[in-house]
């Protein structure tokens, strides 16, 4: 049986006073208050990890992409104000493998390719007879970024491929870089 006595917080258990449940509203309270400053805390973290900026590594890889893309967009100028035919391919890679030289990891060259605006598609894994007519796999991811486009009527674009090594879950790095800028006009 439990009596409160009305002059004091201590409380009667089978005729024993107890202090412990008089101080439980008291550790209550205290365990409230460090589970809301833990809380903070792990909030505040979150917050910090969240607006960090981009590391070193992060935005070299940006720059490269944005070196690409002007470098690409300088090829196109030169092609277009040399009066090269509307129509046809130039070759790209030179310009690509300054960015992304053979070794660079995959990760990498994605960061790149997106940064100078490409548009990347799926990993495909294809076969291509060699010179002694046996079959060799090849494992590609493609890109394209259009540079013009007019309506119906065409416009060019640049297309790269990265040869990477063997197709797992996630490529590791990347083989060869290459890709022409394609100008088809009607």
């Amino acid at each position: 049986m439990t009596n409160r006595n009305s002059a004091g917080s201590k409380h009667e258990l089978a005729g024993q006073e107890s202090s412990l449940l008089a101080s439980a509203p008291v550790r209550r309270g205290a365990v409230a208050v460090l589970l809301r400053s833990a809380l903070l805390v792990l909030a505040i973290m979150s917050l910090v990890g969240c607006v960090r900026g981009p590391t070193h590594r992060e935005t070299e890889l940006q720059i490269r992409g944005l070196q690409l893309y002007l470098a690409l967009l300088d090829e196109f100028k030169t092609e277009r104000g040399e009066g090269i035919p509307a129509s046809g391919e130039n070759q790209i890679d030179a310009i690509l493998t300054r960015s992304i030289p053979p070794g660079t990891p995959f990760q990498d060259a994605v960061t790149i390719l997106t940064a100078a605006h490409f548009r990347m598609g799926d990993l495909e894994s294809v076969s291509n007879p060699d010179n002694n007519g046996d079959q060799t796999e090849r494992f590609v991811i493609k890109g394209d970024l259009k540079l013009l486009s007019i309506f119906i009527l065409g416009g060019t674009s640049a297309y790269v491929t990265l040869d990477i090594d063997r197709l797992n879950r996630e490529p590791t790095i990347v083989k060869r870089a290459a890709g022409v800028m394609r100008s088809v006009y009607l």
